[in-house]
Order: structure tokens, then sequence, then C-alpha cells
């Protein structure tokens, strides 16, 4: 779902951590790691 509001463009990462209640550094973690396995394919 963080992946899905990132992606889309409608929400910055500061945004989706403040709606989600999610810390910084794990939606960094998780587009980093979403990046990676986009780019594998």
């Amino acid at each position: 779902m963080f992946i899905k509001s990132y992606n889309s463009g409608g929400y910055m990462m500061k945004q989706i951590e403040e709606l989600f209640n999610v810390h910084y550094s794990l939606l960094s973690r998780l587009v980093v790691r979403n990046r990676k396995l986009s780019v594998k394919k």
C-alpha cells in the first residue's frame, strides 16, 4: 500500500509517513527494495 501510494506520484514520502504512521527509514527501505525488484524484471 505504501509503495502504490508513492509510485502513483500523488504522495511524497513525508505525507505517506504521516498518513500511515510509519517511520521514514522503513518507508525508504521499502521504496528502494521495490525499485531494485522492478529493475530485475
